[in-house]
């Protein structure tokens, strides 16, 4: 019952996309470029199998597909059910970092990934904003509370980390002579002229 109601949710979410581009000129004149329509088709499903849709760009119409066609430009796959629901609540860059982390797998061309997050965006209007201000918010209270420059031990800790000098134990058999690999006892004093190139 999950898996119907996941994969009838995401076709809904591509009605309503679709819906949007059809009906409204301020969207569908972003269809077309100087070159002609933007023709695409992009795949989703998930690795349970739970999802299998497809939206399709095509002369400046946008229709689904209950399923992921042959010639699809590019697939987004999705390695678990949980990352699929997160998606609605995350702006563009955020969902190329889910690529990055490998939780979305994509296969075809990443520029019409680009294209469709930036279709999104158009949907969004001042959403994506206001969830990117949130995002930066967030990030700069997490910065505060576990990078607090008025914490006097915080300063002498990362002040002391430039003195610090990680030894490395010697378990490699081809290594002879060197006690330590990681060369530990020198640090950049010791080499004048790169001292200099550096200043």
């Amino acid at each position: 019952m999950e898996i119907r109601f996941l994969n009838r949710l995401t076709h809904i979410a591509l009605g309503l996309m679709a819906l949007q581009f059809n009906l409204r000129p301020s969207l569908r004149k972003y269809l077309k470029s100087s070159d002609g329509w933007t023709n695409f088709t992009i795949g989703i499903r998930t690795a349970s199998g739970s999802v299998e849709q497809a939206i399709v760009f095509l002369n400046g119409k946008v229709s689904m597909l209950n399923y992921v066609p042959d010639n699809a430009d590019a697939i987004m796959h999705f390695v678990d059910d949980g990352v699929l629901k997160e998606i609605v609540r995350m702006t563009p860059n955020e969902m190329l970092n889910l690529v990055l982390k490998n939780k979305i797998i994509l296969y075809g061309n990443m520029g019409y990934l680009q294209a469709f997050n930036y279709y999104i965006s158009l949907i969004l209007g001042k959403k994506h904003p206001r969830m990117l201000n949130k995002a930066k918010k967030q990030d700069i209270d997490s910065r505060k509370r576990d990078y607090d420059t008025g914490n006097p031990n915080m300063s002498k800790e990362l002040a002391a980390r430039r003195n610090y000098r990680m030894k490395g134990k010697q378990e490699d058999p081809g290594v002879r002579y060197l006690d330590d690999p990681y060369l530990s006892v020198y640090s950049l004093k010791d080499y004048p002229r790169i001292k200099g190139l550096l200043s």
